[in-house]
């Protein structure tokens, strides 16, 4: 079966994402303290990553692991209100108190995607 020109530019996206954790590692870059360059290049790479995780329908794990590592190393809106989604994505296959952590780390996200969204017009 020919592959769709969507799962083509996915797998070329893929194989770049894939160059760009290489070459972060090859590097050997600490996480620090504070935010540098670096630590945004990961970040934006796990991004990225979680993107394609949704696109390919992925499991919500897999998108949640992505969207939630690049919001600790670069807190930003973007990947708070990703890793919100994917949080309360999946609180609808859990039940009882697993649910309700899920809803609550959902809204923490959620607020902080506000937070960070303030200050927009």
């Amino acid at each position: 079966m020919k592959p769709t020109p969507s799962s083509v530019w996915l797998n070329r996206a893929e194989i770049e994402i894939k160059r760009g954790f290489a070459r972060h590692f090859e590097l050997d870059r600490k996480v620090g303290r504070y935010p540098v360059p670096e630590q945004h290049q990961l970040a934006r790479l796990h991004y990225l990553r979680g993107r394609i995780a949704e696109l390919r329908r992925e499991p919500i794990e897999n998108q949640l692991r992505h969207f939630s590592r690049a919001f600790q190393l670069a807190p930003e809106r973007l990947t708070a209100i990703y890793t919100s989604r994917s949080l309360f994505a999946m609180a609808g296959y859990a039940d009882g108190p697993e649910q309700q952590r899920f809803v609550e780390d959902s809204f923490d996200y959620f607020v902080h995607y506000i937070e960070f969204s303030q200050n927009d017009p």
